[in-house]
Formats: structure tokens, C-alpha cells, sequence
């Protein structure tokens, strides 16, 4: 009885799911079917994802390293516009009256 009811199990859960996530699902993403045998091209695929992610990475980080130096840049123009001295004063010539 114990085998009847294993057989059951595997007929009844272990083939469709199987269909299902082997066959089907693959076939409507319009992949090729049983993809747990091709164990090799997704690891090789998803090592490539994460090195294009790592050079994502480095270039935004090299973008915000630019824009930090920017800041700093004209957060220090900003301190040498407030803290330089006013301009001379011009001394005033006076004017001749003319009658």
C-alpha cells in the first residue's frame, strides 16, 4: 500500500510539476525546454550579470567621486566670494560748477 501511494504521489504532484516548470513555463518565455540540465550556461550567465553589475558599480561610483569634487570645488569658491575683501573705494572728485 505504501508503494501505491508513493506511486500516486510521483504521478499525480512530481510529473506535472515537472511539466509545468520544465516544459511549459520555458516554452511561453520562448527558452528552451528542461533548463535544470543546462546548469553550466546559467551559472556562466549569472557570473557575467554580476561582473556587468560590478563595472556598473565602479562607474557609478567614479560619477559620484566627480560630483563630490565639484561640490567641494564650488562649495570653496563660494567660501573665497564670501570672505574676500570688498573692493577699494574709489576716492570722489568733485564736480565743477558751471554758472
Amino acid at each position: 500500500m505504501m508503494i501505491w501511494a508513493f506511486l500516486r504521489f510521483v504521478l499525480y504532484v512530481i510529473v506535472p510539476l515537472t511539466a509545468v516548470t520544465q516544459v511549459i513555463i520555458p516554452t511561453l518565455q520562448k527558452k528552451s525546454t528542461f533548463p535544470i540540465f543546462r546548469s553550466k550556461r546559467r551559472k556562466l550567465e549569472q557570473e557575467l550579470a554580476e561582473l556587468r553589475s560590478g563595472r556598473d558599480d565602479s562607474i557609478l561610483e567614479e560619477e559620484v567621486r566627480k560630483e563630490r569634487a565639484k561640490a567641494e570645488e564650488l562649495k570653496k569658491e563660494r567660501e573665497r566670494e564670501q570672505n574676500a575683501p570688498p573692493p577699494p573705494l574709489r576716492p570722489r572728485t568733485r564736480r565743477k560748477k558751471t554758472d
